[in-house]
């Protein structure tokens, strides 16, 4: 009986070495990595959500962005300067612009008034009393001029040689009979009576010619009396 064991002992421990010297030679069966596998199905999954998100996208057409609104500042308006062409003529040899051609900027200048005045007039220098007399106070005299019409338009009613104040007692001259009326060309001799003041000074007046609408002409003031008072 305890050789039957034995036999069968033997018997089995030679199965087992027949069985490893068959499975010596092949490769040992591999062994699963946990973590690999976790992180291919994550990616596996980010890369069909994001193929998912991609043809939503396209089948969904964008929303226009509101374009921006600019307010732009308003200005009052500013009237622009009017000005008088001129038009310059053409001497003679000296040759123009082409057929087809033009300038390239125009000339714009602003006109000027020539030719004679209506209403003018000039002090010929002729006068008495020379600037710088001396007189006592309170003298009486006489101070003339002679001005000369010197524009195309007659001094008739309503002209005047007009005093601009002072303290010599002076006045105006005004046109008021024919007689007294002065054509272009003309020359007349204005008369004044003046009084020296009393104070002790040096003084000046004078006078303007005046037209009938009230507006001062020639050279103004057209003439002055200048006199020393001395005790």
């Amino acid at each position: 009986m305890q050789n039957k064991k034995n036999i069968r002992l033997i018997a089995g421990l030679l199965f087992l070495t027949l069985l490893s010297a068959c499975t010596m030679g092949q490769a040992p069966a591999p062994t699963m990595d946990v973590g690999f596998i976790n992180t291919q199905g994550a990616q596996l999954v980010a890369t069909q959500f994001s193929l998912l998100q991609t043809q939503t996208a396209m089948a969904v057409p964008p929303s226009p962005l509101p374009s921006p609104t600019l307010a732009l500042p308003t200005f009052a308006p500013v009237d622009a300067p009017t000005f008088a062409v001129v038009q310059i003529p053409t001497q003679a040899g000296v040759s123009t612009l082409a057929s087809g051609f033009l300038p390239t900027a125009t000339l714009q200048v602003f006109a000027t008034a020539s030719g004679p005045k209506c209403n003018d007039a000039v002090f010929t220098g002729q006068e008495n009393v020379p600037d710088g007399t001396v007189m006592k106070p309170g003298i009486e005299f006489e101070k003339y001029w002679v001005i000369q019409n010197t524009g195309t338009c007659l001094w008739d009613d309503g002209y005047s040689f007009t005093y601009l104040g002072g303290t010599l007692d002076g006045y105006t001259i005004k046109f008021t009979d024919a007689s007294q009326f002065v054509k272009p060309g003309a020359q007349v001799t204005f008369k004044v009576d003046l009084t020296a003041s009393l104070t002790p000074n040096t003084y000046t007046d004078c006078w303007s010619m005046k037209d009938d609408k009230g507006y001062y002409f020639g050279q103004s003031p057209i003439a002055c009396v200048n006199i020393v008072v001395k005790k």
